[in-house]
């Protein structure tokens, strides 16, 4: 804008005073002064164009560690190095609050802080210019521990070269390490956060390095219930009703896997108060649960036997649930007309007397119970008569 209002104005003067009949501006001098005045205006923009401060950026070269283990404390010491590539200096983060400073073996070519940032860790602040920069500190490093071992950890800055020297007391041994150790027993690693390292007693390190290959897995149900209950009532034409009740948490998976039962039929399902479907899979029933939570499931198998007579024995068959419980809750209902003289199977008669039993159990009650119940099917046989009055 500048060079053309110049241009303008000397084409006016020119036109000016050859109107008025004087000498008129030479046309080389002209052209001349254009140029000049083009190559001023480029030279003062690329001259504010340099005068823009560039980003800041730095370069961390190496983070160097060495730590010193020892039962209930770590000492360690760090050199970190690097070099200012460009811009004007900004707070480089170091360290975070998980290490106690505890002395400066120098730093050259910037200064320390502490608590400028949100963290309240420790920072480098570079001096001025391209310059390399170093830091050495000494720190304490508390001990932590957990199911596996004992352990420490730390944030570290993210340096392009990092290596770990590591010293134990002798009663001592590394479970864990960073990176990969070189002849000399030195662990070196890529760039990371945070530094950990695991350790513990010999005698315990020796233990979790038990060579497990050659041996058998026990299996364990990873759910245990408190309670199953199972209610079965008898009726004089000979039906039997039988309910299973449990609260199943969703750690057993999306579905319970139950053993079917022949000559039986779903005579109900509820979960949590609502009617569902029990598929079936070959001889197994399935039953989908709650996928969060607790699922109330309760389970009503309809059987038809013989009359009831005088005297005689019937059976409640319990089927195979697969899920372990504390305790397994037996009830037994019989037409009033007759008594119960035994129970055989694996149960004992109850004293717990605030058993609540659903709806569907209907007649005599009588109540048993076992400790322990592993989830396998269970067949009970109850030996009755009539009462003599």
């Amino acid at each position: 804008m500048r060079t053309a209002t110049v241009v303008v104005v000397l084409m006016m003067s020119a036109s000016g005073l050859y109107a008025e009949g004087m000498a008129s501006v030479p046309w080389s001098e002209f052209k001349q002064f254009y140029r000049e005045s083009i190559e001023r205006e480029v030279l003062e923009t690329q001259s504010g164009r340099d005068t823009a401060e560039p980003p800041f950026a730095c370069h961390l070269a190496a983070g160097d560690y060495q730590l010193r283990i020892g039962r209930d404390r770590v000492e360690g010491t760090a050199r970190i190095a690097g070099r200012v590539l460009a811009g004007k200096p900004v707070p480089v983060p170091l360290f975070g609050r998980d290490i106690v400073i505890s002395g400066i073996g120098g730093t050259t070519g910037g200064t320390l802080l502490s608590g400028r940032d949100e963290a309240g860790g420790i920072q480098f602040l570079p001096d001025g210019g391209t310059n390399a920069f170093e830091v050495l500190l000494s720190f304490f490093v508390p001990v932590q521990e957990d199911d596996r071992s004992r352990l420490l950890t730390f944030s570290i800055p993210t340096a392009l070269q990092n290596a770990l020297t590591v010293k134990l007391t002798d009663d001592l041994q590394l479970i864990e390490m960073p990176g990969i150790a070189d002849a000399a027993g030195v662990y070196h690693f890529a760039a990371a956060r945070n530094l950990g390292v695991r350790f513990a007693a010999k005698s315990v390190a020796s233990t979790n390095a038990l060579d497990v290959g050659g041996l058998a897995v026990v299996e364990a149900s990873p759910v245990v219930l408190d309670v199953q209950d199972f209610f079965t009532s008898f009726d004089e034409n000979g039906s039997v009703l039988s309910v299973l009740v449990m609260e199943v948490p969703a750690a057993a998976g999306p579905h319970l896997r139950i053993n079917a039962i022949p000559d039986v039929e779903i005579w109900s399902l509820t979960v949590n108060a609502r009617p569902r479907k029990v598929y079936m899979a070959g001889d197994t029933w399935i039953i989908p649960i709650a996928e969060d939570g607790m699922s109330r499931v309760q389970l009503a198998l309809l059987r038809k036997s013989g009359k009831l007579g005088l005297q005689g024995s019937l059976e409640a068959s319990l089927p195979a649930t697969g899920l372990p419980s504390r305790t397994l809750r037996v009830g037994i209902a019989l037409p009033p007309r007759v008594q119960l003289l035994s129970l055989e199977g694996p149960v004992s008669p109850a004293t717990q007397t605030d058993i609540e039993p659903p709806d569907d159990f209907v007649g005599k009650p009588y109540f048993f119970t076992r400790s322990f119940y592993k989830g396998e099917g269970m067949k009970l046989s109850v030996v009755y008569k009539e009462t003599v009055e």
